[in-house]
């Protein structure tokens, strides 16, 4: 029955997109998935029983990442609760992996350590696509911003929702005076009638 449960168990962790491990109470690797293993080169490493500073000598590229996954967990233990955490992996042609990474440590009812179980899934994409936003927000926003002309941003129903500074020298309306306001709040009376048929 043993067996069947840990086929079972690595069957599992071995079907996901994520990075899986189980510690001891020690931090001695007792299972990790595929994806895991070929991440840190431990492919060929029997890593059962070992901690991560000793799994740091197998791996000369990823040995400074392990030994500080074994910080990173004291870390864990010593806050009693499940840690939320980003790591940057870095990887051997010089591009990384970014992990959102979640630690749950397991403890006996005498208040011992018990296990560790680590998830890490792959977030590097959803970063990349966020700094491209960002970008991309940081210009629309300059462009908004420094623009010699009046720019000025309406809702469905011709409320303003937001406008630049040129828009105020213009105009000589203040942000507070028209943000919120519909447009035919604003207009003199000739031009109402010809915004309502519009």
């Amino acid at each position: 029955a043993l067996k069947v449960d840990e086929h079972r168990l690595s069957t599992l962790i071995n079907s996901m997109v994520d990075f899986v491990n189980f510690k001891d109470g020690e931090g001695r690797w007792i299972e990790a998935n595929d994806f895991g293993l070929k991440l840190f080169q431990l492919e060929d490493v029997d890593y059962r029983g070992k901690k991560d500073s000793e799994l740091a000598e197998y791996t000369d590229f990823y040995g400074d990442a392990l030994r500080y996954c074994e910080i990173s967990d004291e870390e864990t233990w010593q806050n009693g609760e499940i840690t939320h955490l980003e790591e940057t992996v870095p990887l051997p042609d010089g591009g990384e992996k970014t992990f959102d990474t979640i630690k749950v440590p397991l403890f006996h009812p005498d208040g011992q350590r018990k296990g560790l179980v680590i998830i890490g899934r792959e977030i590097t994409e959803r970063k990349h696509m966020e700094k491209l936003l960002e970008k991309s927000q940081q210009k629309y926003k300059s462009l908004f911003e420094y623009s010699p002309d009046i720019v000025y941003i309406m809702d469905l129903e011709g409320v303003f929702t937001n406008l630049n500074p040129q828009f105020q020298n213009i105009t000589g309306f203040t942000p507070d005076e028209v943000i919120g306001k519909n447009i035919r709040d604003l207009l003199p009376e000739i031009y109402k009638e010809a915004t309502l048929r519009s």
